[in-house]
């Protein structure tokens, strides 16, 4: 092979490396375009109450995700629905009674402290509280084995042993 070829082959391998590079970029820069909120309002107020409704409330099909954070079908329908009522000048407190009566409190990030809710509040207690008793109910009543048996003990297995 000859050295004028040899540089054309690593020329060639900086070109691809350059294509690819771009490429690379090209794609990451649609990505940003296409994660971005594009969507119209007529002030600044009703962006913002927008952008808060979106963080607090949570995707349905997603589950552990609020809506801002995800992109799931579903989330763009009640993302669409949200910003519909924002530009109709319904208030937060209206498009959230909407929503929860439309889906329930578990739409909510953050449910309320009620009686339907109890269970999702007190939940992390109550199993901690079972665990903390598991643990001091069947690990906590065992004494621990002696590392020596006294000299009777010996005499006793050593004469078992033997016959």
């Amino acid at each position: 092979m000859s050295r004028s070829h040899l540089s054309e082959v690593v020329a060639g391998g900086n070109t691809i490396r350059a294509f690819l590079l771009v490429l690379v970029s090209l794609f990451a820069s649609f990505a940003s375009f296409a994660a971005s909120e594009s969507r119209q309002f007529d002030n600044d107020e009703q962006r913002a109450l927008y952008l808060k409704l979106i963080n607090e409330f949570r995707c349905l099909k997603c589950q552990n995700q609020n809506l801002a954070g995800s992109s799931a079908a579903l989330a763009g329908d009640l993302k669409d629905e949200i910003h519909s009522m924002v530009l109709d000048n319904k208030s937060g407190a209206d498009i959230s009674d909407y929503l929860v009566a439309r889906y329930g409190d578990f739409v909510r990030y953050r449910p309320p402290f009620k009686l339907t809710t109890i269970v999702l509040w007190l939940a992390p207690f109550l199993m901690m509280i079972v665990g903390v008793w598991s643990l001091t109910r069947f690990a906590g009543g065992r004494t621990a084995v002696p590392d020596t048996a006294s000299d009777e003990e010996l005499a006793r297995a050593r004469s078992l042993l033997e016959d």
